[in-house]
């Protein structure tokens, strides 16, 4: 009993209100499987030179929902997204296939973590396209960039 008198919370009463008033709906949502096997799955794209820095940010994201109280982070809101974000990760993307005319001459895929390194890629890959994709027909660009989203 001195204990919990004596405790000193690490965040406002308001807060502990709100994971009292919370904490059945939440324990039910740390314990979907299904939602965890997503997440789970996730981890496996570390080291995959596409998605494995989407996955990364996924993965810290996850970690500070889950060290955040639910004043900062409402857990199912967090959870939802980065369920979302999980499946987006996840999907099989087919790899589009040239006409039977065609043959590809360059295909280059890179992952940056700044802008800086990516634009300094993309300068050696124009370099490259003009020595091995002179004879190109057609030229397919996607460049696509994140941004960490501000809470």
């Amino acid at each position: 009993m001195r204990d919990l008198a004596g405790f000193t919370p690490k965040t406002s009463v308001v807060a502990m209100g709100r994971s009292f008033t919370t904490a059945a709906a939440n324990k039910r949502l740390l314990q979907e499987d299904a939602r965890w096997i997503v997440l789970r799955q996730v981890k496996g794209f570390l080291g995959d030179p596409e998605r494995g820095e989407r996955a990364k940010l996924l993965l810290e994201d996850l970690g500070a929902l889950l060290a955040s109280d639910e004043i900062n982070k409402m857990l199912a809101d967090g959870l939802a997204d980065l369920t979302r974000r999980a499946d987006e990760l996840l999907r099989v993307t087919i790899k589009q296939q040239p006409p039977e005319d065609e043959e590809v001459v360059l295909e280059a895929s890179n992952n940056h973590t700044s802008a800086g390194a990516a634009a300094a890629a993309l300068r050696k890959l124009a370099d490259r396209l003009d020595a091995e994709g002179k004879d190109a027909s057609r030229v397919q660009i996607r460049v696509i960039a994140w941004k960490r989203r501000t809470e």
